[in-house]
């Protein structure tokens, strides 16, 4: 009998230690694959913040742009052009403050090729990386408003009439320009949710 109590409690021990073996294996299997679900979300997390602060950037551009715009275009009082422009001139300045990290920032987390404009819209056409046509997209055509509205700045301040013909077009065009950054942000929103 006492034989028979041995190998009993030797395979009872055996059995514990087989038990706790495979128990150690799934725990650390299963561990790795929450932490490789934790370090998906955390980076998920980190783009979604970098896109907020560059939608954030851009709205607040393209919004104080069309903002002196509109004093222009609906005649208000020369003071409250100005007040418009300045708070357009401090959005502009910050903007371009940061354009060299956004830059840098859009390479690192969606680096080209795998990351292309066509793969993310329907609406943008371009097989530019997200760094790309922000740059040679979007920049330029900002440029280009900036430069229209310091125009507008300078004949407000010689009193000078305005052509109502070329404001039409530029409203046409500042339009076009907040369309294309809504996409543009939409297509980044897109690429961040991908697995």
């Amino acid at each position: 009998m006492k034989v028979h109590f041995k190998h009993s409690f030797l395979n009872k021990l055996l059995y514990l230690f087989i038990g706790a073996f495979i128990t150690g294996v799934f725990t650390y299997f299963f561990n790795i694959r929450l932490l490789e679900q934790k370090n998906i979300y955390e980076k998920r997390a980190e783009k979604q913040t970098i896109i907020l602060d560059l939608s954030q950037q851009l709205n607040q551009r393209i919004y104080n742009a069309e903002v002196f715009f509109w004093d222009i275009y609906y005649d208000a009082r020369k003071e409250t052009i100005m007040d418009s422009w300045d708070r357009y001139k401090k959005i502009t300045i910050s903007w371009n403050e940061k354009l060299q990290n956004n830059y840098v920032l859009l390479n690192i987390l969606f680096p080209t090729p795998q990351y292309t404009i066509d793969k993310y819209s329907d609406i943008l056409k371009s097989n530019l990386s997200f760094r790309d046509f922000l740059k040679d997209e979007i920049q330029l055509d900002l440029i280009s408003v900036h430069n229209r509205l310091i125009d507008l700045k300078k004949i407000i301040n010689k009193n000078d009439k305005i052509d109502t013909q070329n404001l039409g077009d530029f409203k046409n065009d500042i339009e076009k320009l907040h369309i294309k950054i809504t996409n543009y942000i939409d297509t980044l929103a897109k690429a961040v949710t991908e697995k």
